[in-house]
């Protein structure tokens, strides 16, 4: 069980770290529009864009007259990359399958379509390869337990029976 516990917090440093210097600050961009005297007006609040156009696969390019900064976080300023303890409960989020895709999207949209692999991978790792493991581990401990059990029972059976014959 311990070596999962190591396994499990290897994944969540190395997809935590990683995502943090992939995704920093990225989920932040908003479009808004120029209105006359310079004023911006919020287009889409749930909607991330992307500054940068510097990827094969973009990501979501605001429209004409609009501009993209920064605006806030998703789900709250829940969902963010921007330091470890942020990616550390976004990775988690993400391996119990719990709303991962609209946060794929969000990071598709703000950088390139190409970062789907690092969640692809993270789900592969961590959703289906790590949950497994230790369920595993689990079952296989609740099993030795029960042989353990059984024992003991046997033994305590067998102990009343020599008690009981002593008796005659």
């Amino acid at each position: 069980m311990a070596n999962v516990l190591l396994l499990s917090a290897f994944l969540f440093i190395v997809f935590g770290i990683s995502g943090v210097q992939l995704f920093k600050g990225i989920l932040r961009n908003r479009c808004f529009a120029q209105g006359p005297g310079q004023t911006l007006a919020l287009v889409d609040e749930e909607r991330v864009c992307s500054k940068s156009s510097k990827y094969l696969w973009a990501g979501y390019s605001c429209g004409f007259g609009e501009v993209c900064t920064t605006y806030g976080n998703p789900n709250h300023g829940i969902t963010s990359f921007d330091n470890i303890l942020w990616a550390w409960l976004t990775v988690f989020q993400i391996i119990t399958l719990e709303g991962w895709t609209p946060i794929m999207y969000d990071v598709m949209d703000a950088t390139s379509g190409w970062s789907m692999l690092y969640f692809i991978i993270l789900i592969g790792l961590g959703a289906f390869f790590l949950i497994n493991l230790a369920v595993g581990i689990v079952a296989e401990v609740y099993d030795q337990v029960q042989d353990e059990d059984e024992k003991e029972e046997d033994e305590n059976a067998e102990d009343e029976r020599e008690g009981a014959m002593d008796l005659y």
